[in-house]
């Protein structure tokens, strides 16, 4: 056999060789990557589970709420600071107030003493002509008081519309006030709204209680007009809101009270769940001293069996000394006896409302006495 036979015996051999099955093809080694990656150059593992991004989604976290702290921190000191300095005003304007009266009693008196507003020129305390005018009375203790007390009916109450929110020098609107009272998250935003009616929310309902710092007044409309004002006091007793802005409540509410010959009616809300706190004995004695009446409400009884209602009103009633009737219970959500408020309201209006309970009495008895006295001195 010559080489070229065989040449071409073995050429056609191979040419003639069967395809190799599927899955026999010859595959790429893997691929290797010639930097390594981030996770194993900062030394973790390449099984790592994600701990890397959970630590820095807890960073991040741990940086928004110290973020958020030191802005509410800010809040709370800009708030307080505003308080002092409106405080710090209203003092001073007090004070020359009462420095002008009593230099118009001396004058009433015969008395030749200067004003003392008047501004010394030549050193000896005269005025030598020049002086300055006496100082404007400011505030609403000085404004001319209109008061429109009329009849309405519950059933023609239109509208309640919102007519600003004061923290101090809270001006006279004209019309009888009845200011709502209570502790924090009580249902007092909850209970204007359910007065309201028509499904329209007047008052912010928070589920976080003492957002309410301000004084907010709401005009109350009949068919012919405005009839009333219901004022929304800020919420006390909250133990997470600071101590400044605990004490600067109060302070509104008893200059809120200081001179209000239109407050015909205090509201306060007492939760019905709950044991009697010393808080709300404590706000009820500045309206006591006001002489103002008082209507006590037991909140939120919804959420009590029927059997429980009656002994937890019972035990406020005992501790406060109320009258018999109070607490009134009341729920915004069902409504019940939301009438029954609004009679109350209609009634403090044109002068009707009577305060029953047992201090309410007593008081009353030592104003008369009191008046008595000094009808018999001057005598």
């Amino acid at each position: 056999m010559s080489a070229d036979s065989i040449m071409v015996r073995t050429k056609t051999a191979f040419m003639s060789a069967p395809t190799p099955p599927a899955g026999h093809e010859r595959r790429r080694p893997p691929f290797t990557p010639k930097y390594p990656s981030s996770r194993r150059h900062a030394g973790g593992s390449t099984n790592d589970d994600g701990g890397g991004y959970k630590a820095k989604k807890e960073r991040q976290q741990k940086e928004k709420d110290k973020l958020s702290a030191l802005m509410a921190k800010q809040e709370r000191e800009a708030v307080k600071k505003y308080m002092e300095k409106e405080t710090k005003k209203d003092l001073e304007s007090q004070a020359k107030i009462r420095q002008a009266q009593a230099y118009m009693a001396e004058r009433a008196k015969g008395g030749g003493k200067d004003a003392p507003w008047t501004k010394s020129t030549d050193g000896t305390g005269s005025s030598g002509g020049s002086s300055q005018s006496p100082p404007k009375k400011k505030g609403p203790k000085f404004q001319q008081i209109s008061l429109t007390c009329r009849q309405f009916s519950i059933d023609d109450i239109q509208d309640v519309t919102f007519e600003g929110s004061h923290l101090v020098d809270v001006p006279f609107l004209g019309l009888p006030e009845v200011a709502v009272f209570g502790r924090s998250n009580v249902g007092k935003s909850s209970m204007l709204n359910c007065l309201t009616g028509n499904n329209k929310k007047v008052a912010v309902v928070s589920k976080t209680p003492g957002r309410t710092q301000q004084i907010n007044l709401f005009k109350v409309h009949d068919s012919n007009g405005p009839v009333a004002v219901l004022v929304d006091l800020p919420g006390y007793g909250y133990a997470k809101l600071p101590k400044a802005l605990q004490s600067d409540i109060g302070t509104q509410v008893r200059q809120y009270l200081s001179d209000r010959p239109t407050l015909r009616l205090a509201v306060l809300l007492m939760d019905a769940r709950r044991d009697p706190q010393k808080s709300d004995l404590n706000m009820m004695k500045y309206f006591r001293a006001a002489n103002v009446p008082l209507l006590v409400l037991g909140t939120k009884v919804d959420k009590l069996n029927q059997e429980e209602i009656g002994p937890n009103l019972g035990k406020l009633n005992q501790y406060f000394k109320l009258p018999e009737g109070m607490p009134v219970a009341f729920s915004s959500v069902t409504g019940v006896n939301k009438r029954a408020v609004w009679n109350a309201i209609r009634d403090a209006c044109v002068g009707e409302y009577l305060d029953l309970s047992e201090e309410a009495q007593e008081a009353n008895a030592l104003v008369q006495k009191l008046s008595q006295g000094k009808d018999e001195k001057d005598n």
